[in-house]
């Protein structure tokens, strides 16, 4: 599927357009990025809070879904060089690495890798709705595990 907007560049955050939620990878250039996949090669990842995720690249020309750059926590962090973090993510390729949710997502690892801090507005925006309808992060949550939050590119 087609970027929009500017083309990626190498440390770039990239966001996927999901319906119900977005997944994120770090542009590593050549045209791939860096992301958290299901390691059983499924589209979607079990009911579990907790599992564990595969660390891919991948090209982005893969991709079934639109996907932009998106480096907004660059107003709330400095980023590392963009050559820090291409190779503290390709040190990361062929890894298991725990898998949660709240804590341990595709964004939060992304944004490790770009920040030094994990960051995921994703979790922090249905725990904000939370605190003013209560059941929103319930809803939120049980609407991302039964998609699924991890899904290979092609």
């Amino acid at each position: 599927m087609p970027c929009k907007g500017p083309p990626p560049q190498p440390g770039d955050l990239i966001e996927f357009d999901h319906f119900y939620y977005n997944h994120w990878g770090v542009c590593v250039g050549y045209g791939k990025i860096v992301h958290l996949t299901n390691p059983n090669g499924l589209g979607s990842f079990s009911s579990s809070m907790e599992a564990e995720a595969f660390v891919e690249e991948e090209y982005l020309k893969n991709s079934p879904y639109d996907y932009k750059v998106n480096n907004k926590y660059d107003k709330k962090a400095d980023p590392y060089p963009p050559g820090k973090i291409v190779n503290a993510a390709r040190m990361e390729v062929g890894k298991l690495r725990k898998y949660d949710l709240l804590k341990a997502n595709c964004e939060h690892f992304v944004t490790m890798l770009r920040y030094g801090r994990a960051f995921c507005e994703q979790v922090e925006d249905a725990k904000f709705g939370a605190s003013f309808g209560g059941g929103i992060l319930a809803a939120v949550v049980g609407v991302l595990i039964s998609i699924g939050k991890l899904v290979r590119l092609n």
